[in-house]
């Protein structure tokens, strides 16, 4: 994903710089700020990088104890039931992209010299982050961007947490009829006195009531699928009355069966590779089933390693662009990038998350153009690399 302002072209800045010669020449070096020295003309200006960023989904999956769960099989001929109450992890889709910033170690410094009355003009354009995007050659000089989870608390009440309150109150009123005896006088006679109190039902009488209408619920859909209710209701009203009758059905079943929760949570990274010939690694985190996504520093589960691996590094250029640069030179051009396609790929154990082909700007090759004699140059804006160059 591209940062929003390197996305905006109008962001480029335009620096019209008057150079010292008919014919635009400057001088271009790497740039010290403990030894560059200040009372010199020029402009600073760095070469891109390519910062990666990764996301990682982990599903989460919350799984809960159905109350009645001991009499699923009893009651209900159910088989497959959740027997505890378990929190488990796995990983999703992973998606890398990446964009560019100056890079820190390739500065340099413009410099323009002294100025003359037959200064030659050039449009230099520089991103809004301070790295070059391309310059080119004014013949006038007075003509003129590239970036929630429900805890699972431990306790009998927690297996109805996640489930819709569907029994009928749990106490029940009792009725027990009390024969007293009265005798008055000599007449005696029998009153009948009733009792209430509140008795709670036992798990298996609620279960059972919950299992009674489960089977009530399957006959009414079996009734109005097969036609056989007195009212004849329209087919819009039969699919809406069936759909509502599956719902109540399930959520009783889950009652016996138990349920789950699944969330996806998005894990974000940002990785900037370092220039090497043999590739790069980094442990960016570290995955575990039990407990997710944890801290590369973590002791629990296994690393999740971010591989760069340059697939189009030629020894002979590297040789040859080395000897190039460390050629004692009065003036060099500008400093450009050579880019390198590399693989990155995303590793969870011996296992491949992610992998790709895409253009990594640092792992290449940085040299410089002539001083003299190029009217126009483009570079690209990710990468720093030439896209279009014109010769005089």
């Amino acid at each position: 994903m591209m940062k929003p302002s390197v996305l905006r072209i109008t962001g480029i800045l335009f620096l019209l710089l008057i150079l010292k010669a008919s014919q635009a020449q400057f001088s271009v070096e790497p740039f010290d700020p403990t030894t560059a020295d200040p009372a010199k003309d020029g402009i600073i200006y760095s070469l891109p990088r390519n910062v990666l960023r990764i996301e990682i989904d982990v599903v989460k999956k919350e799984e809960f104890k159905g109350p009645y769960s001991q009499y699923s099989t009893r009651l209900l001929g159910l088989t497959d039931v959740i027997q505890e109450n378990t929190i488990s992890f796995s990983l999703g889709d992973v998606r890398i992209s990446s964009y560019a910033e100056p890079d820190p170690r390739l500065t340099y410094f413009i410099d323009l010299g002294n100025k003359s009355k037959k200064a030659a003009s050039m449009l230099l354009s520089l991103s809004d982050e301070g790295y070059i995007t391309g310059f080119s050659e004014v013949q006038n000089a007075d003509q003129g961007k590239a970036k929630a989870r429900q805890p699972v608390v431990s306790g009998e009440t927690d297996n109805i947490r996640p489930f819709r309150d569907l029994l009928k109150p749990v106490m029940i009123e009792k009725v027990d009829t009390i024969f007293r005896r009265i005798n008055v006088d000599t007449i005696s006679k029998v009153e009948k006195i009733l009792k209430k109190s509140i008795l709670e039902k036992m798990p298996e009488q609620q279960a059972k009531e919950i299992a009674d209408q489960i089977y009530k619920i399957q006959e009414s859909k079996f009734n109005l699928i097969s036609g056989d209710q007195e009212v004849n209701y329209s087919r819009e009203s039969i699919e809406y009355m069936i759909s509502k009758l599956s719902e109540l059905e399930k959520e009783y079943i889950e009652m016996f069966k138990g349920t789950s929760i699944v969330k996806v949570e998005t894990h974000v990274f940002y990785v900037t590779p370092q220039s090497s010939p043999e590739g790069y690694l980094e442990s960016i985190c570290r995955f575990s089933k039990a407990t997710g996504i944890s801290e590369k520093s973590s002791a629990s589960g296994e690393a999740v390693n971010l591989v760069v691996t340059p697939v189009t590094m030629s020894k002979s250029m590297e040789t040859f662009i080395n000897q190039r640069n460390r050629v004692e030179k009065k003036l060099k051009g500008l400093y450009y990038r050579i880019p390198c396609k590399s693989v990155v790929s995303l590793r969870l154990g011996g296992g491949v998350l992610y992998e790709e082909q895409r253009n990594i700007s640092q792992m290449g090759y940085v040299t410089f153009l002539p001083a003299s004699g190029i009217g126009d140059v483009q570079f690209h804006q990710s990468s720093g690399s030439l896209i279009k160059l014109i010769t005089e």
